[in-house]
């Protein structure tokens, strides 16, 4: 059900692109700066505080990448830690809380990127620039739980 919300979400927010903007202006603006070209066009029209819009639209995406930031990080951890023999890892990642949750391995984890995000901050140059790192990191948090997998079981065997 979710899937098909966020496919109809897609093709509604395509349609609407199609409708404010015109062809010209979104080759202009590029494919990543797309969306807030349309919602200026939308404030512009709509008489719109521009200021406010800019921070209200920020909060929306910074809202909307954690969420899917916490759910990309927590699938796999869920799927590694769910069928792996008692042992294999340390007690202290594989103690679930109340709802079932791997608490210690996610914040593990979370610790991890939070590092990885930090280094390359040193020097950036935008914040559009952090937005990019942040997504291209994204995909390194699907990585982490497969590359501790893959030690655990080295342990394991050695054992």
């Amino acid at each position: 059900m979710a899937t098909m919300l966020i496919g109809v979400a897609y093709i509604l927010d395509s349609l609407a692109v199609s409708l404010v903007a015109s062809p010209e202006v979104l080759k202009k603006a590029g494919i990543k700066d797309a969306n807030y070209v349309v919602h200026m066009i939308l404030v512009d029209n709509w008489d719109l505080n521009r200021r406010m819009i800019v921070r209200f639209y920020s909060a929306i995406l910074l809202v909307a990448s954690i969420a899917a930031y916490v759910v990309w990080i927590d699938s796999p951890i869920r799927a590694m830690f769910a069928a792996v023999p008692k042992g294999a890892f340390p007690e202290f990642l594989t103690r679930v809380n109340s709802q079932g949750n791997f608490t210690n391995a996610l914040w593990t984890q979370a610790g991890i990127v939070i590092v990885l995000i930090a280094i390359p901050l040193i020097g950036i140059e935008s914040i559009d620039s952090f937005f990019r790192l942040a997504t291209n990191l994204s995909s390194l948090s699907l990585v982490i739980p497969y590359i501790i997998l893959a030690a655990a079981y080295f342990v394991f065997r050695l054992k």
